[in-house]
């Protein structure tokens, strides 16, 4: 923090990456709004990696959210979800759109986070990634599971994730916190989780159409 601190007090106008570093250190240090000044700061000039600038935009929709500012946040979390989406960045599109779910979940908006999450699952299947595959199955699991959803599809879920973080050859932290959820979702499937293990791709069909209301009928 402190070389990153340095770098911007003897350049200010020229350390675009040093300030979108400083941003992520403070981040870090939880000193969000140190952090929400950085990366603005890192933003206001043209960044020649169009990916980078948008990963960025989505760290400031972060640090937003964790400053209690959601309408801020979703707005940012929109442009990065439209630019991403339209030059062909369906991983970060669908992380962008997996964190509006987020808001409106906060917000008990479920429908719409719904349907934001499932967007996210579609755009992470675009992008081929194994990673983004892994994160938007995982988010959505934990968003089924809070909303009551039958257990056999939030086992589903997690098995798929699972998966793509294992073919990703995601960190062992990762690896392990997913692994932990998948055994507590197993646990909850009870007798079920044979039957999702033999029929994951019908189970996943129907993870991918569930609706929040349906827990409530």
């Amino acid at each position: 923090m402190a070389a990153w601190e340095r770098a911007v007090q003897l350049d200010p106008e020229g350390q675009t990456m040093a300030w979108a570093n400083l941003g992520d250190a403070y981040m870090r240090a939880n000193r969000v709004p140190d952090a929400i000044r950085a990366y603005e700061q890192a933003l206001r000039a043209p960044a020649a990696d169009e990916r980078q600038r948008l990963e960025w935009m989505l760290k400031l929709g972060d640090s937003q959210t964790l400053a209690g500012r959601p309408a801020d946040a979703e707005r940012l979390y929109t442009q990065v979800l439209e630019a991403a989406q339209a030059i062909g960045f369906f991983g970060l599109a669908s992380t962008a759109a997996t964190r509006r779910a987020g808001l409106y979940a906060g917000r008990n908006q479920l429908d719409m986070a719904a349907a934001e999450h499932h967007a996210a699952l579609q755009l992470a299947a675009e992008s081929q990634e194994d990673l983004a595959q892994g994160a938007a199955w995982f988010e959505y699991a934990l968003f089924m599971a809070r909303q009551s959803a039958p257990t056999e599809l939030v086992f589903a879920a997690c098995l798929q994730a699972e998966t793509h973080f294992r073919a990703a050859g995601a960190s062992p932290v990762v690896q392990a916190t997913v692994q932990a959820r998948l055994r507590d979702a197993e646990a909850a499937a009870g007798s079920k989780a044979a039957g999702v293990r033999e029929r994951l791709a019908e189970v996943l069909s129907q993870a991918r159409a569930w609706q929040p209301q349906a827990a409530a009928r």
